[in-house]
């Protein structure tokens, strides 16, 4: 008697869990749970402890509910290969895949990809095997002896069928927001006008996109600005190949200190052809091509 109203207290309380796609796709049920020990005494099991599908091989199979991967598997004469969540309350199993897409201890959001069925294990054609077993917190079976390992009927859940098309895809973000935000990105200023502290975590994505975007595009520019310089210099250097005369890419000519005589060289004049040449003398004659320089300097920039 205690037992029999213990499993009514378990299948009550699987009544508030809630349950969703586990496949891609519009596929029957081909087996229901319940007793079938002709089938399942080899197996120690009153009968079959799941709801099978006909999903073909390479059927996207996704997680019932959010929740953590508990095992990912394989059981050549049983389940094939097989993943089993853990989730509030409950464990969720999908059997006799082709192979597994996640992996112990992640983290899955309802209609994640978790698998793509088969007919691996003990199996006469490809479909998916789904069973659900209430369980602690530790994600341990609280019905193990319950002659269907510790399943019960997924039947006696409440469905909340979404008919998806694809798999939820599983946005992984950072943890906190204002702070690591500026680190991440170098700009003290982020919190104070994005303020993504107030923000939940799709909202702050959007603003780190946003912003790295900006910045890709900055440092797009500040790439084409430098190689315009240097092609500037470039074209400076071939017009004018002495150095002095386009020093940091001013074009203009070096003068001679207080301290030099009128008749000493101008620095760098190197052959000493200007040697008897006056500052003055040297600005007049040299007005022309500074003018030209100029001109080209301008244009690059």
């Amino acid at each position: 008697m205690d037992r029999q109203k213990r499993r009514g207290d378990i299948i009550k309380k699987m009544a508030n869990f809630t349950l969703s796609d586990v496949f891609i796709g519009d596929f029957p049920i081909t087996q229901q749970f319940g007793a079938n020990p002709a089938n399942y005494t080899k197996f120690g099991l009153k009968g079959h402890n799941g709801l099978d599908f006909g999903c073909p091989s390479n059927t996207q199979i996704v997680a019932t509910a959010d929740g953590k991967v508990l095992e990912v598997a394989s059981d050549p004469t049983g389940y094939g290969n097989y993943v089993k969540l853990q989730h509030n309350g409950f464990n969720s199993l999908y059997a006799h895949l082709d192979h597994q897409s996640v992996n112990v201890g992640e983290s899955v959001v309802r209609g994640q990809l978790v698998g793509f069925s088969d007919n691996t294990g003990n199996s006469t054609g490809a479909h998916l095997h789904f069973g659900v077993a209430p369980s602690d917190a530790n994600g341990i079976k609280t019905e193990p002896d319950n002659g269907y390992a510790g399943y019960i009927d997924p039947n006696t859940c409440i469905w909340d069928i979404k008919n998806l098309t694809t798999p939820t895809k599983q946005i992984t973000l950072i943890d906190t927001h204002a702070d690591d935000l500026t680190k991440m990105l170098n700009w003290d200023e982020i919190s104070a006008y994005c303020q993504v502290d107030k923000l939940d975590k799709s909202s702050a994505k959007i603003i780190i996109n946003q912003i790295e975007t900006l910045r890709g595009s900055i440092t797009a520019k500040d790439t084409e600005l430098a190689t315009a310089r240097a092609e500037r210099d470039t074209a400076v250097s071939k017009i004018c190949p002495d150095p002095s005369l386009h020093n940091s890419g001013t074009g203009g000519t070096q003068q001679p200190s207080p301290t030099d005589s009128p008749s000493s060289p101008p620095s760098g004049a190197g052959d000493g052809s200007l040697g008897n040449t006056t500052p003055t003398q040297l600005s007049v004659q040299t007005n022309p091509f500074q003018s030209f320089l100029t001109f080209i300097m301008r244009w690059f920039k």
